[in-house]
């Protein structure tokens, strides 16, 4: 009797006994593969991607000691993608930054080996390990530095250490971005402009690092849109370096970024199958000067103007970036403390002003009041960076000289469009008409309405009449805050006109200056600093020294290479 001769695998088959108990889904967008578990971290891969190939290349050579074949591979990702399609699974997948369904904000600390995250509340915030949420951690990005949980809010200051802002409201609005990163919604393009030698790339790098390290940290920008959006949908913080000018095309692939957007592409080697990248990343750029004038991009900035420092207070990069990872822990945790104080003082703010980042501007102005800082002041702030901004774009010279004749009248304007050219062409070095006048009005709405500005046209016996308004609203009356317990964290009877009961904590309250105080609860009034910053803290206010002098203790004490930035 002859003997059976022992088949042998194809290539394409010792594939396929490798996948074949693989877990596979999609997120309404793409497919994914679950690989396996770490911990109770589950390592997820995109159909397809760099970790999924690697991974199954792993495999295979462990396996069958030899190199599996790329048309293989291809194979493979094809197959598995139509499982998925099949099978109807749907996941939501997260990449450093997640929402619960109780409407906590989560941070990823990207360990290979749990699934740890920060989960911030109202309440505050812990690190504890996550069963619900599915985060996937490309290869480039780095694990985080845990907060350290006996900070507070006020250890959050110790960033101007590392990042040149002396400008209090600036700082203010350097700890709302940040503390915004978390949150799910439209973040400004923080825009760090300042002369060489300032501190913008260090400061740049440094923010990134604490909320999403990754190595690179600065992203390049590739020649064509499919490497901008992969670019921008493998990177949860997104930092570009060195962008004094930018192509209208690609201010409104920034534009896109901030706002949400996506791109599809056909699958290598398909003739019908796309992939997906879909993104909303908040975005830090570097420059010189303004990168671009276009209205659009210039709405979504927020402008950090950076001052010089001088070449005998350089510091060594190295020297710094030690200094500065011993401070992490505190600062972040300082970071996610002024999160959680935000997120709790906002739900009693209502704007009566706005700018297009309305949401945004509404957690800054939480941030604000939990630093103690008067939000009707930062808001009035932003407002005015806002109208800069609007007033930089091509027409520049043309509206801050309107803006000049308007408030000259008390912010109504009445003229004949003939006395409106007239007036402008003695103060604009170009030449206008009646009709390029109409025009300039009618192509800028948007800009008018930055700058809250109304023009109304009429028509009387002497032609065409002007009425130009400007709706400046006082500073007192940009945001409204309704009374509440400045102190209690449960906020179920805590919305006050008056003396009322409290059913939280069985007592009456009575209305003071600042909001109500509540009888069994410890209450700490806030100091408000109109004039200037000044922050309540039990840190020694010389414990944190701005940049400048940061960098002249160090030049004096340390023999490093200078970091011009």
């Amino acid at each position: 009797m002859g003997t059976k001769t022992k088949s042998k695998l194809s290539s394409a088959e010792k594939c396929l006994a490798i996948v074949k108990d693989l877990t596979v889904f999609s997120d309404d967008k793409n497919y994914y593969a679950l690989l396996e578990e770490k911990g109770s971290r589950q390592v997820v891969a995109r159909l397809p991607s760099q970790d999924f190939e690697e991974w199954l290349s792993s495999q295979f050579t462990d396996k069958y000691k030899s190199f599996i074949k790329t048309s293989d591979v291809r194979g493979i990702v094809n197959q598995l993608r139509n499982k998925a399609k099949n099978s109807g699974e749907v996941r939501d997948i997260f990449m450093r930054f997640a929402q619960d369904s109780s409407g906590n904000s989560l941070i990823d600390l990207c360990n290979r080996k749990d699934n740890k995250a920060i989960v911030i509340s109202e309440k505050g915030w812990e690190v504890k390990e996550q069963k619900n949420i599915m985060f996937t951690v490309d290869t480039h990005l780095q694990p985080l530095i845990e907060p350290d949980a006996n900070s507070d809010v006020f250890d959050a200051l110790k960033i101007f250490k590392y990042v040149n802002v002396n400008e209090p409201m600036d700082q203010v609005a350097i700890l709302a971005w940040m503390c915004s990163l978390p949150k799910d919604i439209e973040h400004p393009i923080l825009l760090l402009k300042g002369k060489k030698a300032s501190g913008k790339s260090t400061a740049a790098r440094n923010i990134r690092m604490i909320y999403d390290n990754a190595k690179p940290l600065i992203m390049s920008i590739a020649s064509n849109e499919a490497d901008i959006a992969l670019n921008f949908f493998k990177n949860p913080v997104c930092f570009i370096d060195n962008m004094d000018t930018v192509t209208p095309s690609i201010a409104n692939l920034f534009c896109k970024a901030v706002t949400g957007d996506g791109h599809s592409k056909r699958l290598h080697y398909t003739n019908a199958q796309l992939i997906h990248f879909e993104y909303e990343r908040p975005l830090i750029i570097t420059a010189l000067r303004t990168p671009s004038i276009r209205g659009d991009f210039l709405s979504r900035c927020l402008k950090i103007d950076m001052p010089e420092i001088k070449s005998r207070n350089f510091v060594g990069r190295e020297f710094l970036k030690e200094n500065f990872k011993v401070d992490i822990p505190k600062i972040f945790g300082g970071l996610l403390h002024l999160t959680a104080a935000a997120m709790s003082e906002m739900k009693f703010i209502t704007l009566n002003d706005k700018s297009r980042l309305v949401d945004f501007d509404l957690f800054a102005c939480g941030v604000a009041k939990a630093l103690g800082v008067d939000p009707c002041k930062f808001m009035a702030s932003r407002l005015d960076s806002a109208e800069e901004l609007s007033c930089s774009g091509e027409n520049r010279e043309f509206f801050e000289s309107l803006i000049e004749m308007v408030d000259s009248k008390d912010g109504i304007l009445n003229a004949t469009a003939q006395d409106l050219v007239d007036e402008l062409i003695t103060r604009l070095d170009e030449e206008i008409s009646v009709h390029s006048l109409g025009k300039k009005f009618s192509n800028n709405a948007a800009v008018l309405d930055d700058l809250s500005i109304s023009v109304n046209k009429k028509r009387g016996k002497s032609g065409t009449f002007y009425e130009i308004i400007r709706n400046k609203p006082e500073t007192s009356d940009l945001i409204s805050i309704t009374k509440h317990c400045c102190d209690c964290i449960h906020y179920e009877g805590a919305k006050f006109l008056g003396n009322e009961y409290c059913n939280v904590f069985k007592a009456y309250i009575y209305p003071d200056e600042k909001g109500v105080r509540c009888p069994k609860y410890v209450f700490a009034v806030k100091e408000w600093e109109y004039e200037e910053l000044e922050y309540k803290s039990d840190v020694d206010q010389d414990d944190l020294p701005n940049m400048m002098e940061l960098y002249g203790t160090a030049v004096e004490e340390h023999d490093h290479d200078v970091d011009e930035d």
